[in-house]
């Protein structure tokens, strides 16, 4: 295994995925969504062996949070928002549905963060801290340099049987 084309491969796969969920956006072909949603699932769970999951909020209707892993205290909210204003409303209403009484969130920005001028959103008596838990490719790209190369292939994995139908078979030699 090449480890630098594998990296290489994660990340351009990442960048492909992200700008097609956000063209599809623009586009108001929102069923993109659902699959970004799974994706991230199964990569986080994969990065740092969550158990997240989708079917708990999903009958509850929570709208500050997409993916929930009750062993380890996460929620998760995967968003293409990366404005100070979006942040700020969903921890507003990660507030208001009263999950920081159990969980840590965690904000899945598709492509890449803006440079924020704050650090940290306050609501009451819970902060936020947007440099530790707002996650994007550049996070996911730092998280990835570290891994092993068994890791590197079963992400390239995940990557080949969840997205090749959407932004192609990169992975392959041609």
């Amino acid at each position: 295994m090449d480890r630098q084309k594998s990296m290489s491969d994660i990340m351009k796969n990442l960048y492909l995925f992200s700008n097609f969920v956000k063209g599809n956006s623009k586009l108001n072909i929102n069923d993109i969504n659902t699959k970004a949603e799974n994706f991230y699932r199964d990569l986080l769970n994969l990065l740092f062996e969550y158990e997240l999951k989708n079917e708990i909020f999903k009958t509850q209707n929570s709208k500050a949070v997409d993916l929930i892993d009750d062993i380890n205290g996460i929620a998760v909210k995967v968003t293409l928002g990366n404005s100070i204003e979006k942040i700020s409303e969903i921890v507003t209403k990660f507030m208001e549905e009263k999950l920081y009484e159990n969980y840590d969130l965690k904000i899945v920005v598709i492509g890449n963060k803006r440079t924020l001028k704050l650090n940290k959103v306050k609501r009451s008596n819970y902060t936020f801290h947007m440099r530790n838990n707002i996650l994007d490719n550049h996070f996911f790209n730092n998280v990835i340099m570290n891994k092993s190369n068994s890791e590197l292939e079963s992400i390239l994995e995940l990557i080949d049987r969840e997205l090749s139908g959407i932004i192609g078979d990169l992975n392959k030699e041609e």
